[in-house]
């Protein structure tokens, strides 16, 4: 990802990808939580439509506090943005294409869930 304020990738993060319940292919980065902390922590990071997963400044900090307070994490593309753009792009798409997104939120907390045994 590029652009301003774009996060750099950070040694910690490992690239993903999920799909939705409607067959939608999501790409997104995991941090894992550091070493030592049980299991069963996690928090999905969701961006607003005009945005990919990797535009927020204050992002890089964040996942940082939250891999060492022992909390997993994923964040990634909605269906249509940044590299989850899929057959459409998010302007292309229609009020009911994007109400779904709802479905990829669902999606990324099961990810979440199987990869790091999260009990939601």
């Amino acid at each position: 990802m590029s652009g301003v304020g774009a996060i750099a990738p950070d040694s910690a993060d490992e690239p993903t990808a999920f799909v939705a319940a409607d067959g939608w292919v999501l790409s997104g980065t995991l941090r894992p939580a550091e070493a030592g902390h049980g299991a069963g922590r996690a928090v999905v990071l969701v961006h607003g439509s005009q945005h990919t997963r990797d535009t927020f400044v204050y992002a890089r900090a964040l996942l940082a506090v939250l891999a060492r307070r022992g909390i997993a994490s994923v964040r990634f593309d909605i269906r249509g943005r940044g590299d989850s753009r899929g057959e459409r792009c998010w302007t292309e798409m229609t009020l009911h294409d994007r109400r779904r997104v709802s479905l990829d939120v669902e999606a990324a907390v099961g990810h979440l869930c199987r990869r790091f045994d999260v009990d939601p």
